[in-house]
């Protein structure tokens, strides 16, 4: 990459930042902790979160955490007898 060429990317960077900045300076607490939230959510959806956020651990804690306790009936697919003029 020419050094043209990562100058104009640095700077394009910069902008982008502070926009951001000028976004987030215009928040309220509420409100930016909404955006860091739905970022999170947007980064684990991607399979882009860092394993120190947490969001790692609490997947984990939610695999297998009703394990026995939930049960599907048998005739669970049979037709309801409500229905049978309809079939």
């Amino acid at each position: 990459m020419s050094v043209k060429a990562l100058e104009k990317t640095n700077a394009q960077d910069l902008t982008v930042v502070e926009n951001i900045n000028n976004c987030v300076s215009m928040l309220s607490a509420e409100d930016l902790e909404n955006v860091l939230s739905y970022m999170e959510f947007l980064l684990y959806k991607a399979g882009n979160y860092p394993v120190s956020s947490g969001i790692a651990e609490k997947r984990r804690e939610l695999c297998g955490k009703y394990k026995g306790k939930m049960w599907i009936s048998d005739d669970f697919d049979d037709p309801l007898d409500d229905f049978k003029e309809y079939m």
